[in-house]
């Protein structure tokens, strides 16, 4: 293993970071480290084998180096990372809890380290992991309770964010309401582009009639998501309105203006500052979104983990689990 263990650690994350797939040659997986473009995001993959995002790139580096200086000063014999084992792994989290760590930065840690595990394996840096099981460790439970920012807004919450963010940043209000209206994260907004906003087809029954948006999400997954008629041509309005030239392709045509996240962020943090609202973030829409879901479908009749279940499915969740939080307070 050539050079530091911070080195080591950069040089394994970069392997399995895939910034893209470009559409005209969707089985190439481009692996270098360069800036993606607005886009370029729109990938199809492994969501459990790679890393999709320089945002999780540069978390999952921070907490394993952040591991190899500890693991590095508790155990000298420590040289590369294959010397470090399941053993260690386990103290290290051990002392993280003792550190009164939240129980979402362990988490984090975890899911850095598995990353780094499969990272290793996949440059034949290691034949073990060094990565403990996880029900093999006592790790303290995630709730909303110790993550407040995690929560749903209410609806309530959500009008009066909304209304004063609108007045202040049009598009900020646009963004909030597609994530209302769609259950997507900020990503699955900001790629948006006219292909993916349709007319059902009239050829499936399950379609016709009705209109859609096609998400692409986190880790590359694709789901469908039914809008009214109204949001429909409401998106049409902002394709025509932000796309002047006629002539691109529906694939670059964006329904939404480029803004970052942190930019949205700041506004609906200083918008629940004056309402004095908790603070949840643009993800705390997209909560909401899922919880009203959750409720339309009890009062379809459903139980309450079937229902909770098809909420979870129409974030783009496999587990129930996902949501169960949010859920368990309605």
């Amino acid at each position: 293993m050539p050079g530091s263990l911070i080195h080591q650690i950069a040089s394994s994350f970069k392997k399995i970071t895939v910034p893209m797939l470009r559409e005209n040659n969707p089985d190439r997986i481009i692996n270098e480290h360069i800036p993606i473009k607005r886009g370029e995001a729109k990938f199809r993959g492994v969501a459990d084998r790679y890393i999709f995002s320089y945002k999780t790139y540069d978390n999952y580096r921070d907490s394993a180096i952040v591991m190899s200086k500890w693991v590095k000063k508790e155990f000298p014999e420590v040289r590369e990372l294959r010397d470090i084992t399941p053993d260690m792994l386990t103290k290290y989290y051990e002392h993280r809890i003792e550190q009164k760590k939240s129980p979402w930065t362990i988490a984090a840690d975890y899911s850095a380290m598995t990353k780094l595990n499969s990272a290793l394996r996949s440059r034949n840096w290691i034949q073990e992991d060094i990565q403990p099981p996880k029900d093999s460790i006592d790790f303290p439970e995630r709730t909303l309770e110790n993550r407040t920012d995690r929560g749903p807004f209410t609806e309530e919450e959500f009008e009066k964010v909304l209304e004063l963010v609108e007045e202040r940043s049009p598009i900020s209000g646009e963004l909030m309401i597609f994530s209302y209206e769609t259950g997507a994260r900020y990503e699955g907004a900001m790629q948006l582009t006219a292909d993916q906003v349709r007319i059902g087809d009239p050829n499936d029954p399950n379609e016709k009639g009705k209109y859609f948006v096609d998400l692409i999400e986190k880790g590359g997954k694709e789901r469908k998501t039914e809008i009214s008629a109204s949001y429909y041509e409401y998106l049409q309005e902002k394709l025509e309105e932000n796309n002047p030239d006629s002539n691109l392709p529906d694939n670059e045509k964006y329904v939404f203006p480029k803004m970052s996240d942190s930019n949205i962020n700041k506004q609906i943090k200083q918008a629940c500052k004056e309402l004095d609202i908790t603070d949840r973030k643009f993800h705390g829409i997209r909560g909401l979104s899922a919880v009203l879901k959750f409720i339309d479908n009890v009062e379809k009749g459903m139980d309450r983990t079937k229902a909770r279940d098809e909420a979870s499915e129409y974030l783009g969740h496999s587990s129930g689990r996902s949501i169960s939080n949010y859920t368990s307070r309605t």
